[in-house]
């Protein structure tokens, strides 16, 4: 299952270190704010027999913003997509993100 999140910035690009690395802070902190116990147990234990966390997500995509070779181009309304196989997961990031329906 996927959800895509809807962001706005007025910043005119990211800095390359930052293109991926907040997505896994922010899939624990919406967590945090409707399943604590869910978020903790996947960060201390991972899930199923390879105790991974089971989701991902991907860079930030601002389909608007001007291309600048060599940059990564961010501005006005985007999207961040998040994925899991386990349903709870996904539910948990839609109710955090105020889509209760």
């Amino acid at each position: 299952m996927r959800l895509r999140i809807e962001v706005v910035t007025s910043a005119t690009e990211l800095p390359w270190p930052s293109v991926l690395a907040p997505g896994r802070s922010l899939a624990y902190d919406l967590l945090s704010r409707v399943e604590r116990g869910l978020g903790q147990q996947i960060h201390e234990n991972g899930w199923g027999q390879h105790r991974m966390a089971p989701f991902g997500f991907g860079a930030p995509l601002f389909p608007g913003a001007p291309r600048v070779r060599g940059k990564y181009a961010a501005g006005g309304r985007g999207f961040v997509e998040f994925g899991s196989p386990v349903p709870e997961i996904v539910e948990a990031w839609r109710l955090a993100c105020g889509d209760a329906s």
